[in-house]
């Protein structure tokens, strides 16, 4: 311990240290390292993300317009057009 440091400062520091990684204690430095530079304060908390990648902005990539995707395309909007005309408007 340094010249001049208080034993109650670092008894604080050392609390707080805990208390920010009381989910994951494993991820706490040794007190042999932690001592060295006992002055500075525990990382903030990092904002949770989502399981979803949906929920987190990501939509994947975005599909190709293949000529088979075009051709099936194409034919739903021709049933949908033929469904509308005869009345029938189930098969949209």
């Amino acid at each position: 311990m340094r010249e001049g440091a208080d034993p109650e400062a670092i008894i604080t520091n050392a609390r707080a240290w805990v208390g920010a990684f009381a989910e994951k204690p494993d991820m706490l430095k040794p007190l042999w390292k932690w001592l060295h530079g006992w002055e500075i304060p525990p990382p903030a908390k990092k904002k949770r993300q989502s399981a979803s990648p949906a929920a987190n902005g990501y939509r994947g990539k975005p599909q190709r317009m293949t000529r088979a995707r075009a051709s099936a395309n194409y034919l739903v909007q021709l049933r949908a057009e033929r469904a509308a005309r005869e009345g029938d408007l189930s098969h949209g």
